[in-house]
């Protein structure tokens, strides 16, 4: 009998997390993004900067290095709840990581622990002589694009959110390239964005619901058929 109730323990935190489904939302952007990262072309050659309320570092390279057009970088965009913490990341040198000096830069917000986001952000803009091109953008592990933003100031903006809830940690990652030289242009440029800053709450989503209640159920089943296999085998014992 102990056996089957760990069974049954088991199915149940195997199945009670969650599956969350990242999707694209028609819904109106919020107010705010309180996380942003950001890479762009400005005067200075390589830019790029995490924006939040608990500080603003940049990741200029040294040197003042110019991006390769038409060259592919890697960026990603990350937050923990639990930390409060959230991390921006450029592939400056497209060596495959965010390991060397200013590829990566973090910031840790204690006001924001216990807190996650309704909605990820991916905006890009172009300028009049170069596009830009976002392939391979994946949230929390669902996959999007390409989406492209070309001349004459054109921007493209995409809204995803977690038909499950609120976004309680993310991981937005993919790779973007500019498509010609903008000169001393501030553009091109592509903007990863967190808004819609909303508690977490304790209470289990409908989903965790319905499994633990299939769960107990089940044991409840296995119980009562104990039970009576135990009074049939009485009963057989006595008669």
């Amino acid at each position: 009998m102990k056996t089957r109730l760990i069974g049954f323990a088991a199915m149940i935190s195997i199945a009670s997390p969650s599956m969350a489904a990242v999707v694209i939302t028609n819904d109106a952007e919020p107010s705010t993004y309180e996380i942003r990262g950001k890479a762009r072309n400005g005067r200075s050659g390589f830019e790029g900067i995490l924006e939040t309320q608990g500080g603003n570092p940049t990741m200029n390279p040294t040197g003042t290095p110019v991006w390769a057009f038409g060259e592919n970088y890697n960026f990603r965009l990350t937050y923990d709840s639990a930390l409060g913490s959230s991390a921006w990341g450029i592939d400056f040198n497209r060596d495959g990581d965010f390991d060397d000096a200013s590829e990566l830069v973090s910031v840790i917000e204690l006001s924001k622990v216990g807190f996650g986001f309704n909605y990820v952000n991916l905006w890009i803009q172009g300028n009049a002589s170069s596009a830009v091109t976002v392939s391979n953008f994946t949230v929390n592990g669902s996959s999007f694009g390409p989406f492209s933003a070309g001349g004459n100031d054109t921007a493209s903006s995409t809204l995803f959110n977690n038909t499950n809830g609120v976004f309680s940690n993310v991981e937005a990652t993919g790779t973007f390239s500019f498509s010609a030289n903008g000169g001393s242009d501030e553009r091109p440029r592509l903007w990863a964005r967190l808004g819609g800053l909303s508690p977490l709450s304790a209470v289990p989503e409908p989903s965790t619901w319905m499994m633990l209640i299939l769960g107990f159920g089940l044991i409840g089943a296995s119980l009562r058929a104990e039970k009576l296999r135990q009074r049939t085998k009485v009963a057989v014992s006595y008669s």
